[in-house]
C-alpha cells in the first residue's frame, strides 16, 4: 500500500505552477498520511478495529468493487512490474523513507501547534478566571463600604 502511494507521485513535466503547488501540497499531505498510517499500525486497538472492518461483508464487497475497476488493476500491474526491478525497489524504498521522514516531521509540527494552542487557551482561561476573581474581590470591597448619599453642602 505504501509503495503504491509512492508510485503515484511520479515526476511530471506537464503541470502549471498552480498545479505544481497543489501537487507539492498533496505530496506533503500524502507524507503525513503515510506517517500517521505507520503510527496507527503500531496501535493494537486500531489494528483490531481494522480486522473487524475487513471481516465485514459490506466492506469486502466495496473492496471487490474497487479492485475490479480497470484503473486500479492497471495501477497494481504497474506496481508489480516496478517491484520486479531491484534498482526500482531501492529507489522506491528511498522515496518512501524520505516521505515517511517528512511526514513524521510534519506531524510533529502539527502536534506542537495543537499543544501550543491548548496551552494558550489554558493560559487565557486562567487569565479570565484571575480577572473574574479580581472583579469579585473589588465588588466585595465596594460592598463593605456603607452607602453614603451624595451630600451637597452648598
Amino acid at each position: 500500500l505504501a509503495l503504491t502511494l509512492t508510485l503515484t507521485a511520479t515526476d511530471r513535466t506537464d503541470v502549471t505552477p498552480t498545479q505544481s503547488i497543489n501537487q507539492a501540497n498533496a505530496i506533503k499531505m500524502n507524507s503525513m498520511m503515510l506517517a500517521q498510517l505507520m503510527q496507527d499500525m503500531q496501535d493494537p486497538e486500531i489494528m483490531r478495529e481494522a480486522q473487524k472492518m475487513m471481516q465485514d461483508p459490506a466492506f469486502q464487497a466495496q473492496m471487490k468493487k474497487m479492485m475490479d475497476q480497470p484503473g486500479f488493476k492497471n495501477h497494481m500491474e504497474k506496481t508489480q512490474e516496478a517491484l520486479k526491478d531491484p534498482k526500482k525497489v531501492k529507489e522506491l524504498e528511498k522515496k518512501m523513507e524520505s516521505a515517511l521522514k517528512e511526514g513524521n516531521e510534519l506531524l510533529k509540527k502539527v502536534d506542537k501547534k495543537e499543544d501550543d494552542s491548548k496551552k494558550e487557551a489554558d493560559d487565557d482561561k486562567k487569565e479570565e478566571t484571575a480577572a473574574a476573581d479580581t472583579d469579585k474581590t473589588e465588588d466585595k470591597e465596594e460592598d463593605d463600604m456603607p452607602d453614603i448619599p451624595n451630600l451637597n453642602l452648598n
